[in-house]
This record gives C-alpha cells, structure tokens and sequence, in this order.
C-alpha cells in the first residue's frame, strides 16, 4: 500500500470597498462624501479609508478613495476590489440662479464749451452663498458736448468667474442698466440798464446789460441789439429792451437765457431854487448850527435846466416854530441867537414850475457843563470853602467874551460831605464894565442884560466839599484795669473817659454788641471790656481793660472736744465764716471718737447756692479726744435675770440741718445783730452734725 501526503488549501476571501455616490445642485462649493462600505471581511478585521473625492464645479467625477488594511488583516487573506461612487453637480435651475445686475455709471455736468464723457460700469462683483463672483466682459461709455441727454450704453457679453476664475456664467443670471450723461443748459438773466433824465431835448440812452447767473463761454458771448424805442427824447416812461445775436457758429441751444429790459424815464424840467446862508453853509433842508454870537441872513436863487441863474423875485414867509410867530418880507431874514425857523422863499417868475422853497434854520444852543471843584479837610472847628469853578471841556463852552461870573460858594465845618453849590451871573456881550460890576453889588443892576443864557443849555455838576473825622487819638480814651474780690454782687470797672466833648462811650464784652451801660460781673474769673468813644468830628477810638474777680476767703472751723470714756460717741460742732450775702453752703460734720483715743473733726461741705470757684477754702480742724475711765473700786451689781442691760445708744452721724450763719449763730438772731448795726444779712450756712443729743446739737 503507497501513502501519500495531503493538502489543506485556504482560498482567500473576496472583499469589495465601495465609496458613496452623492449628488447636488451647483452652490459654489465643493461636494465631497467619506462613505466607504466594505463587504467580505472577516469579523474583526477591516481597513482605513482616506476618500479624495470632491467636485466645484457642474459635472461628475469619481468618488476616489484609497485603504490601508488594519494591522490584525494580511492582505494575502483577501482579494479586494474597489468600486468608487459618483459625485455629481447638476446646473443651477432657472428658477433658483441668482440675478446680479450690471449698471453703467451716469455723469452730469454743465455746457462749458468742452466734450464730456462717461464711461464704466458697477455690479461687477457680488456675493452669493458665501463666495464671491465677477463678471467681466462688460463695458459701457458715451460722450457729448452740446446740452442734453447721452445715453451709456452697456454693451458686450457677461463672463461670471468664481474665485478661482472658473467661468460660471451659466450659473447665473445677469442682466444690464443702462446709464445717462446729462449736460445741462447754462442759466442766466440778462437785464438792460434803468436810467433817467430831467428832459433837456437830447435822446437818453443807456446800452449796458447785466448778467447774473452763469457766464457766457469764452468766445461765446452774443451782441446785444437794441428797440428802436431805447433812444427816446420826449418826456415818458421807456423799456430798454434788446436782443441777443449769437454768431452763427454757436448753439443758443446750449443756454437757458431770460431777459428783464430796465426803464428809461424822461421827468419833466423844473428850475432850481437854491437857498444861501451868508457866512454859513447850508444843506438843502436848510442849516442847523451852534449859537456863536454872529448873525446868520438866508436868502434864495433860482437857476433854470441848463444852470442859467433866473430872476426869482422871492417873497420871504418866516415862522417861528417854537412860538408859531409868522412874518412876511422881501427882505433876506437874518438870525443871532437860538431858536428855530421855517423858512419859505416863494419865487414870483411864472417861467418857473415850482414856486417855492422851504428851509429850516436852526440855531442850537451850546452846551456847557459848570463844575466846582472837590475839596477835602479834616476837622479842626472851623469854616472853610473853596471858591473854584470852571467851564469842563467835555461841552461847547461860551462864546468869547459870554463867560459868567461864580459867586456864592458854599461852606462846611463839621465832618462829612455836601455839595460845593455855587451860583453864576452874565454880563452884557464884551464883558463887564467897572459900573456894571457896581450896580450888581448895588443889587440895582440885571444878573443877565442881553439874555445871554437864552443861548445856552447850562448843566452845572457840584464837586463834594468833604471834612474828615479827626483822628482818634484826640478822645485820649481811657478805661482802667480793675482787681476786685469776689463778694456775691455785680461788680465793673470805672466807667470810661474821652477828652471829646459829648462823646458817646459804649461798651462790649464781644465786640459786636454794644451798649451804654458797663457791663457787671459776679464770679471769680478775668474778663474783658472793649469800650468805644464816638463822635461825629472824630474817628470812633476803641481800647479795653480787665476786670478781675478774685476768690473771697472762706474760713471753715470744726471744734475740739475731750472725754472719758463712757461707750458713747463723741462729736463736737463747727462753723462757716466768710460767706457773701445770698450765697449758702451746708456744713456736714463728720469727726466721731468712740474709743479711748483721738481723731480730726472732720467735715463734708455742700454748696447749696453757692458756687466753690468763688471761694479760696481754709481749714481749722477741731481734735476729738477720748481718756481712759478711772478704774472702780466694786464690781457693778450684776443684773437681775429678768431684767436685760440697756443697750447703748446708736450715734447718729447725719443729724437734721440746721441753718447758721457764718459764725454759727441762728440766723433770725444774726440778722437781729447785723440788722441793728446796719450790715444785713451777710451770709448762711447749714450745720449738721453726728451727736443726737440736744445739748450737742446747740
């Protein structure tokens, strides 16, 4: 028998990679899917896939991928096959492309002679799903120089690029505004020339013309034809009309011209009157000026259209227009002083339209500002004045040989201020005379003979006459320091001192209130006093003094007391010296000696109505003394059993007050003794003391 070894064959597994087929409608991004299904493999076992798929633009492409087994799959296990899917883009459909709209761009501007021109377009990029886009292939222009409307045309044929410059155009709809280049007229008036004439039998004539608005072109200026009615001679109103001739090679077209002719008037001939002032300049309403002293006489001409003088023959009618007086003269009227005058001169020539003329003479009166002068003294008693006066330059002043005499000036003595008041009188024109001055002292003679104040308008302005306060020093103001001791009673200074007469002296402790009366202090302390002397001829003086109130003496004297000892306590009284009238103190007594031995009476003062600054405190302090008991020869009977010793006494240290004066006595029987001697009460003290019993108390 032959053997022979077998085989054991392992075929490989048939394994098939598919990537994803996907499909959209172009959005101008790219289109990718990383779907790749395996079918074949082994439980466990598999690949990686990288999918390189992707498409933009319309069309399809495939799917690509590429594998890489995992680490747990040996390629010689299996027979793989790759089948890549399609990625598809299909056309924007009609209905979803988006339009973008191309514009050509509009220009204006105004007829200026030149060829204008437009050109380009907007719109070429925009924005769609968040890509940009531009289109290219498109233009528009136009060009014109006369006035009007240029259409700018787009023309050409629109290429849409991504932004890789890939041609979308089908993608899209596009469409196309056209544009505009507008030229406009230039605008502007021309008006004819107003003029006018008194008619002197000569055309008048006037050819100039005004524009406003826009200029005419260089070059392009018409000529300006004018009516045959723009050179009239007769009397009447005229239009100043004309035309515009433009030169055959310019377009009036190109301007919007609006003409306005002007007016020629032609006014019937009048003859001129002229009214004169001898001496004088006069306007032709008439003449105004300032009072000067001399004579002013008005009188008129008449000249006729070509300035040949004419006989007026004037009549003259005056009327005074502040009193409403009226004359009438062939006489030129004449003026001197102030005052105000129509004046009418009335021509009797028939060769003249107008008959009359009327002027106003006016003859102001100066103005003149009187001032005394300031003066300042400073008070001393007596009378004083200060006679000085003048003319201030600020006015018109007096015409020479007018000015017044000042007399009568005013006076002051005491201190403040008044008016420097004075008064003034005229003399008659060229001054005044020796016996004129006379007659004025005589009170015989007028304070004015010509009514020379009757031409001006006098002000007078007062200066200050003005006498100071002396110095302060002159009241010598005196008030003393003072040291007084404390006494339970309003105390103050002496009263104060001025060397002024009928000066006012008042006092203040703050320096704000003030009053006549000194003012009164009580208790202990320092205090000052301010104190003024015033008086309407000297400066208010001021100083201040002190007031001292010192602590009064206060003696307090407890007594001394001895005993032998007998179980009880012993105490003794004391007293309170130097207490001022009103004020009150209780004096409690303290000091208690029951043993054998010696203690101080002491003491508590309380001060009831009484003030402890206003006192300087002296002791004398009392010794209370307890001896031994002799001794006895027999002991003391023994006491019976139902009978309980006697206990001893309690001392009471607080015993009721009682009111002393300040040597202790009662107070009715001190005021008994003080009142026979004439003294008072001078003071009260309350007394206690420890020991109950009576004898003690007293």
């Amino acid at each position: 028998m032959e053997t022979s070894d077998g085989a054991l064959i392992i075929n490989k597994r048939d394994v098939t990679l598919t990537s994803a087929t996907d499909k959209k409608e172009y959005d101008g991004s790219a289109l990718t899917n990383d779907t790749v299904t395996a079918a074949g493999f082994v439980e466990g076992e598999g690949a990686d896939y990288t999918v390189t798929g992707s498409i933009t633009l319309p069309g399809t492409t495939k799917n690509t991928f590429s594998y890489t087994l995992k680490s747990n799959t040996r390629a010689d296990n299996y027979n793989v096959t790759k089948a890549e899917g399609d990625l598809t883009i299909t056309d924007v459909a009609e209905a979803n492309k988006h339009v973008a709209i191309v514009k050509a761009e509009n220009a204006n501007a105004k007829y200026d002679g030149n060829t204008h021109t437009v050109s380009g377009v907007t719109g070429t990029t925009f924005e769609w799903k968040g890509h940009t886009y531009t289109i290219e292939g498109l233009d528009a222009e136009a060009e014109g120089k006369d006035a009007d409307t240029y259409d700018n045309i787009v023309r050409g044929t629109a290429v849409v690029l991504d932004e890789n410059r890939n041609d979308v155009t089908k993608q899209f709809t596009v469409k196309t505004e056209n544009g505009n280049l507008t030229i406009a007229k230039r605008v502007l008036t021309l008006t004819s020339a107003d003029d006018k004439k008194v008619y002197d039998g000569y055309a008048l004539g006037n050819e100039n013309v005004f524009l406003t608005g826009d200029e005419f072109v260089e070059g392009e200026k018409p000529a300006y034809v004018f009516g045959k009615d723009t050179k009239p001679v007769e009397v009447g109103t005229y239009s100043n009309d004309f035309t515009c001739q433009f030169a055959k090679d310019v377009n009036a077209d190109n301007y919007d011209i609006t003409i306005q002719p002007g007016r020629l008037i032609i006014e019937q001939a009048e003859p001129t009157i002229v009214v004169n002032a001898d001496g004088s300049e006069i306007a032709a309403e008439g003449i105004s000026k300032k009072y000067d002293g001399e004579t002013v006489t008005v009188s008129a001409t008449a000249a006729s259209q070509e300035g040949k003088p004419i006989d007026g023959n004037f009549t003259y009618t005056v009327k005074n227009l502040e009193t409403g007086e009226e004359y009438t003269s062939k006489e030129a009227p004449a003026f001197i002083n102030s005052g105000k005058w129509e004046v009418t001169a009335t021509t009797g020539n028939d060769n003249c339209k107008e008959t009359s003329k009327t002027v106003t003479v006016e003859i102001l009166k100066r103005n003149v500002l009187l001032v005394s002068e300031d003066q300042e003294w400073v008070y001393d008693g007596t009378e004083h004045k200060h006679e000085k006066a003048y003319v201030h330059e600020s006015g018109d002043g007096f015409v020479e040989g007018e000015e017044p005499e000042f007399h009568s000036f005013a006076t002051i003595t005491d201190a403040g201020s008044r008016e420097n008041s004075f008064s003034y009188r005229f003399n008659k024109r060229g001054g005044a005379t020796t016996l004129s001055r006379v007659a004025r002292f005589l009170g015989v003679a007028s304070e004015d003979p010509d009514n020379i104040a009757a031409n001006y308008n006098i002000e007078v302005q007062h200066g200050t006459l003005t006498v100071k306060k002396a110095d302060a020093r002159h009241h010598n103001l005196t008030l003393a320091d003072k040291t007084v001791t404390y006494n339970g009673k309003d105390q103050m200074l002496d009263a104060a001192t001025s060397d002024i007469k009928d000066a006012k002296i008042q006092y203040s402790v703050d320096g704000q209130t003030w009053t006549d009366e000194l003012p009164a202090f009580t208790h202990v302390g320092k205090y000052t006093v301010k104190v003024r002397a015033m008086h309407n001829n000297y400066e208010d003086a001021e100083t201040s003094a002190v007031l001292e109130v010192v602590p009064a003496k206060l003696t307090v004297t407890t007594e001394s007391a001895e005993k032998v000892y007998d179980g009880k306590a012993l105490t003794a009284g004391g007293s309170v010296t130097g207490l001022a009238e009103g004020d009150e103190v209780e004096l409690l007594l303290t000091g208690s000696q029951t043993e054998v031995g010696e203690s101080a009476n002491t003491y508590e003062l309380k001060w009831i109505k009484a003030d402890a600054a206003d006192y300087e405190v002296t002791e004398a302090i009392g010794t209370l003394k307890v001896t031994p008991k002799p001794a006895e020869p027999a002991e003391p009977e023994a006491p019976k059993k139902d009978e309980t010793p006697e206990a001893p006494e309690k001392s009471d240290a607080r015993k009721p007050n009682k009111v002393v004066t300040a040597l202790g006595l009662d107070p009715a029987l001190w005021t008994s003794i003080m009142g026979a001697a004439g003294l008072g009460m001078i003071g009260a003290a309350h007394l206690s003391r420890r020991d109950k019993k009576k004898k003690d108390e007293e």
